[in-house]
């Protein structure tokens, strides 16, 4: 044993001392000035030197002027993996690019122009783009004249083996100001189609504003080789035309969280369209002065891959907003069962809303597995708009605030089938008028096909039944079959118990010549009393073979 595991030690030893030396972290670091208008270098030998010293650290080579654009720093950068002189037998893991900015000129007044940008990304681990000792500082680009995306990042083939999966980021952008970009996507993610299953990674867009721009992200690729996560947070997106495209557009999974839209008209398209996955978080939006024409919707929910369980939708606020047939939540159509929560959604009086729809395309063959809580589901009374859920095989609870909005309206509108509605009707005496469940019926459920309302219902608490009826099943399979065990363990025992007692009596007889009957008639002779059916067995001769 202790041979065994000084081997393994070694191996171990072996192996990390391996990966060690073939393997080895680089950041390459590229400076820019946008204060300079002509390259005064050539073959796009600038931003820095792409040589390593025997430390494994960049070279500091001041001979190599700045990279006067983005364009011309990502050239650079591709130069490292594709220099012929680099030895082929060292692979690099973690190769990050560091795009610096020389604090040249005065962010606030001046506009960085792109017309191809970082058109083409690949390779790398990591890329960053931050200004030089000013991490935080804003950076304004304005793509008016391109006709390419500011980042095209097309997966990193010859790299991606090479990065640590642990080390899961591969772009980290912040504090961007895009404007004027038009129709022309902003990030653009063309996942490349792996043949070897390569761990998931991460897009972190964070602190970046659109002001113009209609297309900010578009990742249509989706492989299951190959997991992108895209997490999207404190951004605000203002000043758009969305025509029957999206905003945000992605197959990939995703989390959008501390969201500002501001003055965004929709025409006949949706704010954000996507695939739902496990661990996508849809979290605080605030809406302002926008107007949703036609068939427009908020969010458009495509190509299940999961069972959604516990997907909230929460904290959404409307402000100063024309909500035209406007369409909060849509999917297609599904076959899988979902757990949807929407809370904390506020419509107030400063917005124009005719009415607001919800429509879930799930098959009507699923038994009744869906469930959709409606949570501080507020809309203003002054309104006067009607809620139109569309949905089949779905239970719909309604706590306190969303059943006194909706019911003391008596707009709410259910089309589908099979459905079961639950309301709060604890605040029924705050009413003007007492709710006739009888009449709110033949409103709601005009046009829904065998479905019922009830009061005073959870569906947490029909959740949590569900839950202890899984439980006790669970519990009741290990208890048979340590119940199963013990049966097993008290017989084996018993039976044990009277082998040993016959092992004893055949070795008496074989130590007497096989006299076994004197035995048993001397036996019989002390004992005059009653005899036992179990002394009878255990009294009955068995012939040995000698």
């Amino acid at each position: 044993m202790t041979i065994f595991l000084l081997f393994s030690l070694y191996l171990l030893f072996f192996n990390i001392s391996y990966i060690y030396c073939i393997y080895i972290n680089i950041d390459i670091k590229l400076f820019i000035d946008f204060n300079l208008t002509i390259a005064n270098y050539q073959n796009y030998e600038c931003g820095g030197s792409l040589k390593i010293d025997q430390n494994n650290r960049q070279i500091n080579d001041s001979t190599y002027p700045p990279c006067i654009s983005f364009e011309h720093a990502i050239l650079r950068a591709k130069l490292f993996f594709e220099d012929p002189k680099r030895d082929e037998k060292t692979n690099y893991i973690n190769v990050s690019l560091k795009l610096l900015l020389l604090d040249s000129i005065d962010w606030k007044s001046n506009i960085i122009k792109s017309t191809m940008g970082i058109s083409s990304f690949k390779y790398y681990c990591l890329l960053e783009i931050n200004v030089l000792n000013k991490p935080k500082q804003i950076i304004t680009i304005d793509g008016e004249d391109s006709k390419f995306s500011f980042l095209n990042y097309q997966g990193l083939e010859l790299g991606e083996p090479y990065c640590d999966p642990f080390q899961s980021t591969r772009v980290k952008l912040s504090n961007l100001n895009f404007i004027n970009w038009g129709d022309t996507p902003i990030l653009l993610i063309e996942n490349d189609q792996p043949s070897q299953k390569r761990s998931p990674i991460k897009i972190e867009l964070n602190s970046i504003t659109t002001n113009k721009s209609n297309k900010f992200l578009i990742s249509k690729q989706f492989h299951i080789n190959s997991q992108i996560n895209i997490i999207i947070s404190n951004c605000t997106f203002k000043n758009s035309f969305l025509l029957s495209y999206p905003l945000i557009l992605s197959n990939n999974y995703i989390s959008i969280y501390d969201i500002n839209i501001e003055s965004i008209t929709l025409f006949d398209t949706s704010i954000f369209s996507f695939n739902f996955y496990r661990d996508s978080i849809i979290n605080r939006f605030h809406f302002n002065n926008n107007s949703f024409l036609s068939q427009s919707s908020l969010i458009n929910i495509n190509n299940y891959k999961d069972e959604i369980n516990d997907f909230k939708i929460s904290n959404f606020n409307f402000k100063n907003s024309k909500l035209n047939n406007f369409s909060f939540l849509e999917t297609s159509s599904f076959d899988i069962n979902f757990k949807l929560k929407i809370e904390n959604i506020s419509i107030d009086s400063s917005n124009l809303l005719n009415e607001i729809k919800i429509k879930l395309k799930n098959n009507n063959n699923n038994n009744n597995n869906n469930h959709i809580h409606f949570i501080g589901f507020k809309i203003s009374k002054e309104l006067n708009s009607k809620s139109i859920l569309y949905c089949n095989n779905t239970f719909l609870n309604f706590d306190i605030h969303s059943t006194f909005s909706i019911l003391n309206s008596q707009q709410l509108n259910i089309k589908g089938s099979n459905n079961r509605l639950f309301f709060d009707d604890s605040i029924t005496n705050t009413i003007k008028n007492e709710i006739d469940i009888v009449e709110i019926e033949k409103i709601i459920l005009n046009d829904c096909l065998n479905c019922v309302i009830f009061k005073n219902y959870d569906i947490d608490e029909a959740s949590s039944d569900e839950k202890k009826i899984k439980f006790n099943i669970i519990l009741i399979i290990p208890i048979s079959i340590v119940g199963l065990l013990l049966i097993i363990l008290i017989i084996g025992l018993v039976f044990r118990k009277r082998i040993k007692k016959e092992f004893l009596r055949k070795k008496e007889t074989s130590i007497d010549g096989g006299v076994g009957g004197n035995i048993n008639k001397n036996y019989n002779n002390e004992n005059d009393g009653d005899i036992t059916e179990g002394e009878i067995i255990s009294n009955l001769e068995i012939p040995i073979q000698i």
